[in-house]
């Protein structure tokens, strides 16, 4: 069971289940990401583990360009390896997942010379980074055209083209930005856009209560780091 919580017309956070959360991943998500070509934690790092070809197409965006990608976006289409799973001589359809990787941060965590990581930017180069992230993002999602909203016809037209937007609360984990600036940004830069945004956040758990019989098996809660 999921609650919905309206922030706007066209974007809804969503509290859910951890099993929930990664379930968006075989959808389209949109994540912040670095630009040394690391996918290294929270749900970047499931994306890596669960769609490996969609990993390796950023990680050679990030080998062509270095730092250049800072501040774009890379709209990574659904890749075949990712979603026709071969089972002995069968072939297997997964979901086919768009990826929206969101460069924000040139690095990430501390400065490492050995590695030629320059270590996450500072929050408000993160936010300058971000804006213009989510512009291109949007250019880009409009250059597909308008979507056809005709459910019995959209899958004849719309098939080869991303839907709405999903992710969790990026930016706010190892990146350390507070959740409400990005927020702002999506909202300020997507107004009147067509396709919604769903944000994805844990549900946290009540606190124990006396009167309250206490869950058979611990609540799990995720990281959600980029």
């Amino acid at each position: 069971m999921m609650l919905k919580i309206g922030l706007s017309t066209f974007v809804s956070e969503i509290l859910c289940s951890l099993s929930a959360v990664w379930w968006l991943i075989y959808l389209n998500p949109a994540d912040a990401v670095n630009c040394q070509g690391i996918w290294g934690m929270g749900i970047a790092y499931e994306l890596k583990k669960r769609l490996p070809a969609a990993f390796r197409a950023y990680k050679e965006k990030c080998d062509r360009a270095g730092t250049g990608v800072i501040g774009q976006c890379l709209i990574i289409p659904p890749q075949s390896s990712d979603y026709e799973l071969k089972d002995g001589l069968r072939v297997v359809y997964s979901p086919r997942s768009w990826v929206a990787c969101l460069f924000t941060s040139t690095g990430y965590g501390r400065k490492n010379k050995a590695k030629s990581n320059p270590g996450k930017d500072r929050p408000e180069q993160i936010l300058q980074y971000t804006k213009a992230a989510l512009a291109d993002m949007r250019m880009q999602l409009e250059g597909f055209g308008a979507t056809n909203f005709d459910k019995n016809e959209s899958w004849k037209t719309d098939d080869e083209k991303p839907g709405q937007i999903l992710a969790v609360k990026f930016n706010s984990g190892a990146f350390g930005v507070k959740w409400e600036l990005t927020e702002a940004l999506i909202l300020e830069t997507f107004t009147g856009f067509e396709r919604p945004w769903f944000i994805f956040d844990r549900q946290i758990p009540p606190e124990p209560d006396a009167h309250v019989p206490k869950p058979r098996s611990p609540w799990v809660v995720p990281s959600f780091d980029d």
